[in-house]
């Protein structure tokens, strides 16, 4: 969701399953703006991970970890 966050209102409109994946040291988007979307979505749908140690890329950052959860999720769903 580059560029926009999900309104609080809007996150009960989600009927798809989403994965949100945060860097705890993102300046961008601090970690409670993202643990803020991820609890705006349907807590059924969701599945938030939380990356110490990283910023706004976090798959560059953690690439094997980030990768595993993208690849996990997509074969889950």
């Amino acid at each position: 969701m580059a560029g926009r966050a999900v309104h609080k209102s809007r996150g009960p409109c989600i009927r798809c399953p989403t994965l949100v994946l945060g860097g705890e040291g993102d300046p961008m988007h601090p970690i409670e703006s993202q643990a803020d979307i991820a609890a705006a979505l349907p807590p059924h749908l969701v599945q938030f991970e939380r990356f110490a140690d990283c910023g706004h890329g976090v798959v560059p950052d953690a690439p094997e970890r980030a990768l595993a959860l993208i690849r996990n999720f997509i074969l889950r769903g």
